[in-house]
C-alpha cells in the first residue's frame, strides 16, 4: 500500500538519534601488527563471503590472501554479531589439500592456496565449495579447479570430501579447467616418446630395494640399493629411468625388504611408475602413523601430484594396518593398468602370503574437453566457430569462485525439478556458467541429452557436455565471482557479477531474469549474455550491467574503487545483506578491506544499496521523519562507457594500461539541494517526491528523484551512518539510494545516492 505524506505532517513523528562516533580506525595503513591475524579485523579481506549460522553468529570466509606478514595459508574466516565489528580467527579452515587440486593448479602443500569460498550448512555439516584459476600452471597452461569440503565447525578444518567421508565420496572435485595455446582438448595419451619413471620411497630406518620390473623385466636393478632412513622427498629422489612407449597396458612390479622400521610413528612407503611429462600412472602409499585405520593405505598423492589411477585399500581394523610394517619383512608389489579402462588392479605379498589386493580408477581423464567443444553451449562466436585470434582464456569457465542460487525470501538454496541445487562458477574470460549438485551429498549432477539424471563421483570436466549452461559473459569479458539470488516477492533472478581488473577498476553489475538461465538484461535493457571485450563497442562489458556499487567519492570524504566479489544473503531476522571488499584512493592498492550495505527492493523491482556501511545502531532507529529530507547533499550519479583510456588511475599504481573509463576512476560527487517545495537546486535540478510504502523496508521513506535531462530515480532515503567522513565527531547523516529504470532517459540504468551534508 502506497501512501503520500505532505512534509508538514512529519513533525508527528518521533524520533531516535543515529549513532556517534569520535573516530573510526577501521581503515588504516598499520601493517605493524599484521603479523597477528586477531590484529586484522577486516583489513585483508579478499572475495568476501557471508554466512549466518543457526546461533545468529555471522561468519566472512575469504581468499588467502595478506599484506605484510607470513601467514598461515588455507583460507580466512572472521566472526561477528552486529556485521559491524569482526574478528579475525588466527588458524585457516583449510589445513589439508585435495591432491586433485594441487596437481591440477601445479602446487605443493606448502605453496597451495585458493580462494573465494562459499558455505552451506546441512544436517549439522558445513559444506564448502572453492577453487582457484591460475595462470602458468599445469605445463604453463592456465587451469582452474573447483572442489567441495567438509568440516563439522564452521571453523574447520575443512577436509577434502573423499578424506572427510571415503565411504561416500571417491573424490571432491566438481569441475577442473585447462587451456592449451591452440585451444585443443588437452590428451592425456601416452605414445612412443612417453618416458616413464619409477619411483620407491619409504621412512623406514632402513629398506632394500632387491628389484623393479617394468612390462616383464624392462629396468631392473642389477644390485640391491639400501635406502637409509632420510627425508621423504629426498628418498623419491631414487628413481629409476628408462621406460619408454608404454602405448598400451602395462604392469610393473615392485621386490623390496623393510630392514628396520625403526621406532618413529610416521613410518609409510610407496611405489609409483609415471609419466613425467603427463603425470599419468599410478601410485601406492601405505602411511602407518595415522590412528584411523580406514585411512591407512593407499593414496593418490605425491610431490602434489595427481596420477591416472588412485588406488584404494582399506585395512578392517588397525591390527591389520599394523602388520603392513615388522622389520625384516619382505614385500612384492605387482600392478597392472589398464590404459584404456583406466584402471589399475593391485597385489601385495609379505613372506609369500598375499597381504591385500586393491583396485583403483583412472583420477584424471583422457580427454579434458575444451568448452566450445561441448554440446550444451558454445563460448565462442554467434556462429558456433572459433576465433582464432583471441586468448585462449577466452573460452571455458575459469573454474572458479563457486556460488550457491538462493531466494532471499526464505534464505534457501533454490534447486531444479530432480531437486539438485544450482550453483554458478566462472572466473576470468570465459563466462559464468550454471550447474547442479545433489541436493544431500553436493556431488556433481548433468542431466544427459535424453533428460536422463545422472550423479557423478568424478569432475564435471570428465563428461562432455557437462561443464554447465553459459548465463553471462564469455568472448573475453572479464566477468567473475558472479552471484544469482531469487525474489520470490518480485519474481525475478538477479545475477550479480564482478567485473574488471581487481586492483584498479573493479565494480559490480546486475541483471535480472524471469528464468533462472537468463537472459539477465539490466536496467537499461541490455543483455549480460552478449558482452565482449572490444572498448566503444555497445557490448563491451563495462557498459553492461546496472552499477550497484563502484568507485566513487563524496566531497571531503575518503573515496573508495575497486569495490567487488559480493556475497548476499538474507539474515536471520529478515535483512538482506550485501558484503564486499573494496580498496581506497588513500591506501596502496593491496589493502583490501570488508564492507557490508544493506540492499532494499525498489518498486520496480530492482535492488539498490546503502553506500553507507551497516551500522546496528542506526538500524535500531524507530522510523525515518520525511522532515528530515529536505537540504543540501553530496550525491554521486554513475556513468557506463563503452571506451578506456590510459593513465595511473589512483596514486600507488604507475601502470599506463588502458582502464574502463567509468569504473577505472572515481566518480566525484557533485553539490544539490532537495527544497522544501519538492524541487531540486544545485549542480542538477528538477523535482523530488516521497511516498511511505507500508510494505517497503523498516527505517525508510520511498523517494523519487527527476533529473531535468537526465531521468528519473526511484529508491529510499533513509538514516545512515556515514564512516567516510573525515574529522567528523558526528556521521549521522539522511542517505538517498536509488536507480534509474526508464529506458529511453539519458541515465536509463544509472545509479544515483548521495549523503545529506552537515546533517548534525
Amino acid at each position: 500500500m502506497r501512501t503520500t505524506h505532505l512534509l508538514l505532517l512529519a513533525s508527528s513523528f518521533a524520533f531516535m538519534s543515529c549513532a556517534s562516533y569520535t573516530t573510526y580506525a577501521k581503515y588504516t595503513a598499520d601493517t605493524e601488527n599484521a603479523d597477528r591475524i586477531s590484529a586484522w579485523k577486516a583489513l585483508n579481506t579478499q572475495d568476501p563471503k557471508l554466512f549466518e549460522d543457526d546461533d545468529g553468529t555471522f561468519y566472512v570466509y575469504s581468499t588467502d590472501a595478506s599484506i605484510g606478514n607470513e601467514h598461515k595459508r588455507g583460507l580466512q574466516v572472521r566472526t561477528s554479531k552486529d556485521l559491524l565489528t569482526w574478528e579475525a580467527h588466527p588458524e585457516p579452515v583449510i589445513v589439508n589439500w585435495d591432491t586433485d587440486m594441487l596437481y591440477w593448479l601445479d602446487q605443493t602443500p606448502e605453496t597451495a592456496t585458493t580462494s573465494a569460498p562459499t558455505v552451506i550448512k546441512q544436517n549439522g555439516k558445513y559444506y564448502m565449495f572453492h577453487g582457484l584459476a591460475a595462470d602458468g600452471a599445469l605445463s604453463k597452461w592456465p587451469t582452474a579447479w573447483i572442489g567441495l569440503a567438509i568440516a563439522d565447525s564452521p571453523f574447520g578444518p575443512f577436509e577434502p570430501a573423499h578424506k572427510y567421508d571415503p565411504r561416500t565420496y571417491k573424490q571432491s572435485a566438481l569441475v577442473r579447467y585447462a587451456w592449451k595455446s591452440n585451444d585443443k582438448p588437452i590428451q592425456f595419451i601416452p605414445n612412443e616418446k612417453s618416458r616413464f619413471q619409477a619411483y620407491i620411497g619409504g621412512e623406514m630406518k632402513k629398506m632394500t630395494v632387491k628389484s623393479i620390473r617394468v612390462n616383464g623385466g624392462k629396468n631392473t636393478l642389477e644390485t640391491p640399493v639400501e635406502l637409509a632412513k632420510g627425508d621423504w622427498t629426498d628418498l623419491h629422489g631414487n628413481s629409476y629411468t628408462g621406460v619408454s612407449g608404454l602405448t598400451g597396458d602395462w604392469n610393473v612390479e615392485f621386490r623390496v625388504r623393510l630392514d628396520s622400521i625403526g621406532d618413529n610413528d610416521r613410518d609409510k612407503w610407496a611405489f609409483a611408475l609415471y609419466d613425467e611429462e603427463t603425470g599419468d600412472g599410478w601410485y601406492l602409499r601405505c602411511d602407518s602413523h595415522t590412528s584411523d585405520a580406514t585411512e591407512t593405505g593407499a593414496a593418490a598423492n605425491m610431490y602434489g601430484s595427481d596420477f591416472g589411477a588412485n588406488v584404494e585399500y582399506e585395512p578392517k581394523d588397525e591390527k591389520e594396518a599394523s602388520a603392513l610394517y615388522s622389520d625384516n619383512m619382505d614385500l612384492v608389489v605387482k600392478a597392472k593398468y589398464d590404459w584404456q579402462k583406466g584402471s589399475c588392479s593391485v597385489q601385495v605379498k609379505s613372506n609369500g602370503s598375499v597381504i591385500y589386493t586393491a583396485k583403483g580408477t583412472r583420477f584424471t581423464t583422457d580427454k579434458i574437453f575444451d568448452t566450445f567443444n561441448t554440446s550444451s553451449f558454445d563460448t565462442a562466436t554467434s556462429e558456433g566457430k572459433k576465433t582464432e585470434s583471441k586468448a585462449p582464456q577466452a573460452y571455458g569457465f575459469g573454474c572458479a569462485d563457486p556460488e550457491f542460487v538462493t531466494d532471499l525470501t526464505t534464505g534457501k538454496a533454490i534447486a531444479n525439478g530432480f531437486g539438485d541445487y544450482y550453483m554458478t562458477y566462472g572466473s576470468g574470460k570465459g563466462g559464468i556458467a550454471l550447474v547442479t549438485v545433489d541436493s544431500e551429498t553436493f556431488k556433481p549432477t548433468y542431466i544427459d541429452k535424453s533428460g536422463e539424471r545422472h550423479v557423478l563421483d568424478a569432475p564435471l570436466d570428465t563428461i562432455e557436455g557437462a561443464f554447465g549452461v553459459r548465463i553471462a559473459g564469455g568472448e573475453g569479458a572479464e566477468y567473475e565471482g558472479a552471484q544469482i539470488v531469487y525474489n520470490s516477492d518480485t519474481g525475478y533472478y538477479y545475477m550479480f557479477v564482478s567485473m574488471g581488473n581487481p586492483t584498479y577498476e573493479y565494480r559490480v553489475g546486475v541483471g535480472r531474469s524471469k528464468e533462472i538461465e537468463g537472459p539477465y538484461l539490466d536496467a537499461g535493457g541490455r543483455s549480460m549474455g552478449e558482452v565482449d571485450s572490444t572498448p566503444g563497442s555497445k557490448n563491451f562489458y563495462h557498459n553492461v550491467g546496472s552499477k550497484i556499487i563502484g568507485a566513487h567519492r563524496l566531497k571531503d570524504e575518503r573515496g573508495w574503487r575497486s569495490p567487488g566479489g559480493q556475497s548476499i544473503i538474507r539474515t536471520k531476522d529478515g535483512r538482506i545483506m550485501f558484503a564486499n571488499h573494496t580498496r581506497t584512493d588513500f591506501l596502496p592498492s593491496d589493502h583490501s578491506y570488508l564492507q557490508i550495505h544493506e540492499m532494499f527492493f525498489t518498486e520496480s523491482a530492482w535492488p539498490v544499496l546503502n553506500q553507507n556501511e551497516f551500522d546496528p545502531e542506526t538500524e535500531a532507529s524507530s522510523f525515518f521523519l520525511t522532515s528530515r529530507i529536505p537540504g543540501d547533499y553530496d550525491v554521486v550519479i554513475t556513468k557506463r562507457s563503452p571506451n578506456v583510456k590510459a593513465g595511473s588511475s589512483f596514486e600507488d599504481t604507475t601502470s599506463d594500461d588502458e582502464r574502463s573509463e567509468s569504473d577505472g576512476w572515481a566518480t566525484q560527487s557533485e553539490r544539490i539541494t532537495l527544497e522544501n517545495d519538492g524541487t531540486v537546486s544545485g549542480a542538477y535540478t528538477g523535482e523530488w517526491t516521497f511516498y511511505k510504502n507500508d510494505d517497503g523496508p523498516k527505517n525508510t521513506m520511498s523517494i523519487k528523484v527527476s533529473l531535468d535531462g537526465i531521468g528519473t530515480f526511484e529508491g529510499f532515503a533513509l538514516y545512515a551512518t556515514d564512516f567516510s567522513r573525515l574529522d567528523r565527531t558526528r556521521r549521522d547523516t539522511v542517505t538517498i539510494t536509488s536507480i534509474c529504470t526508464e529506458r529511453d532517459s539519458k541515465a536509463n540504468g544509472e545509479y544515483f545516492f548521495g549523503n545529506k551534508r552537515n546533517y548534525k
